[in-house]
Order: structure tokens, then C-alpha cells, then sequence
């Protein structure tokens, strides 16, 4: 298990940072990321936050999806339909024959809308905690 354990708020605000960079770098990887990715469970805050602070491996996609702080954008796992970070993840110009600039944009607005929500998360659980 990965040592790297954060609260959901936490794994929220990571998230966003990732995305709004990777929102801004469309044709990187997250690898590429000046973000402590390589510390995370998958380079996810949200995976770390599952696997670490709940308990649920992250091959556990039932379990994991009921618990993940975006779970709502992706009701199958984050890698299945429908999905903005299967759209993220599978824009390539092989898969769907499109050009360099539909995938920067597939990968932006991807990006943004997992930026956003991690955005409303944040609010939310300020909210909760008082």
C-alpha cells in the first residue's frame, strides 16, 4: 500500500491541480507532471485516497467507484464509457482518426470538466466540515 495518505479534500485539491495542468498540457501525460504523481496509487490522488485512507484496492471498481471522490463522473470506473478521463485517456489518432488538434481539445475539455468537478468536491466537503 502507498504511504502517501491524504484526507478526500486533499485528494480533491491534488486532483484539480493535475487536471487544470493537464488541461493545459494536452499533449503530455500526467507522468510529465511537476505533481508528486509518482507518489500517488496510479499518479491518482483520488486512487490514494481510496486505497489508503478506505481500504479498497484499486482493482476493486464496485467497491472503489461507491467511494472515489469524482466516482459520480464516472459511474463504470474511470476508465470505462462514459467517462471523461476515458475520453481523456483514449484520444489518440489512432483510435479515432482525428487530427492532433481535436485530441489537444478531446484532452482539454476532458481535463477541465475533472478539474471542475474537483472544484464543486472541494466546496462540498468545506461545506460538510463546517
Amino acid at each position: 500500500m502507498n504511504s502517501y495518505i491524504m484526507t478526500k479534500r486533499d485528494a480533491l485539491r491534488w486532483c484539480r491541480k493535475l487536471w487544470l495542468w493537464n488541461s493545459k498540457h494536452p499533449d503530455t501525460d500526467k507522468w510529465q507532471s511537476p505533481l508528486p504523481v509518482r507518489k500517488w496509487v496510479s499518479g491518482c490522488p483520488c486512487c490514494s485516497y481510496v486505497e489508503n485512507v478506505k481500504g479498497i484496492g484499486i482493482g476493486d471498481f464496485d467497491k472503489c467507484v461507491k467511494v472515489c471522490p469524482l466516482g459520480h463522473l464516472w459511474p463504470n470506473g474511470c476508465e470505462k464509457e462514459p467517462s471523461p478521463y476515458h475520453d481523456y485517456l483514449y484520444a489518440n489518432e489512432a483510435h479515432k482518426n482525428v487530427t492532433k488538434e481535436q485530441i489537444q481539445y478531446i484532452r482539454s475539455w476532458a481535463a477541465g470538466v475533472i478539474a471542475e468537478a474537483c472544484k464543486e468536491g472541494e466546496k462540498d466537503e468545506h461545506t460538510l466540515q463546517g
